[in-house]
């Protein structure tokens, strides 16, 4: 499971990257990825009391794929294409 310590920082070559859609054969995938985005973004909001989102390349995984906490509910989506 990722933490806040695992978040890509501000210079980082690959958040300047353009990220990849998720697959269909990455589906499975997809149900990790999202836990570690939510277990990041609880991280960042108990240690800062703040934090509405986060997007999969800020913890190192390189897809389209963002997570949303809006009124007290997660919100996960992939973005297919620009």
């Amino acid at each position: 499971m990722k933490t806040i310590a695992d978040i890509v920082l501000l210079g980082d070559p690959r958040l300047y990257e353009q990220c990849a859609p998720v697959l269909e054969a990455e589906l499975p995938l997809v149900a990790g990825w999202v836990a570690d985005l939510h277990a990041v973004m609880a991280d960042i909001r108990a240690t800062y009391h703040f934090g509405r989102g986060i997007a999969a390349p800020q913890i190192g995984v390189m897809k389209r794929l963002v997570y949303l906490h809006l009124d007290g509910q997660p919100l996960c989506c992939s973005i297919q294409s620009w």
